[in-house]
């Protein structure tokens, strides 16, 4: 597992700094430079990137313990022509108000109506920021 977090981070970089990684993780400083986005740090992230799979998952989320399961079977039941598995996200506060609310039904139809629908369609499929599952390129 590797863990990105932006050069100038101070907070994050310190917490980790208290708190060594489990053996297997590894924290990679992203360089500086522009913009400061996740895009940027995942293409430095790949480039470190091994194995038959990768995996992107924001540091917040929760994903479900079944979701690694879910995205390898996935590919190992389809042809190589499968390269991302993309997991629906799932707004769990919607009790703390309108903003929450609003995110949540933004989400339910992006995931349960218009993705669908562009799969049906054959058309591109956007990818979220997170739990995209990939094959490995190396």
């Amino acid at each position: 597992m590797k863990i990105l977090v932006e050069e100038g981070d101070a907070e994050t970089l310190a917490a980790l700094a208290g708190r060594p990684p489990r053996a297997g993780t590894e924290v990679l400083v992203v360089p500086p430079g522009e913009p400061r986005t996740k895009p940027r740090a995942l293409n430095a992230g790949l480039l470190c990137a091994r194995g038959e799979f990768v995996t992107v998952y924001d540091a917040e989320d929760r994903p479900d313990p079944a979701q690694l399961r879910v995205a390898v079977h996935a590919f190992r039941r389809s042809g190589p022509e499968l390269g991302c598995v993309q997991a629906k996200l799932a707004i769990d506060n919607i009790g703390d108000g309108w903003l929450a609310r609003h995110f949540a039904i933004e989400y339910a139809a992006l995931f349960y109506v218009v993705l669908p629908a562009l799969a049906t369609l054959r058309l591109p499929i956007p990818l979220g920021g997170t739990s995209n599952h990939f094959r490995g390129i190396r």
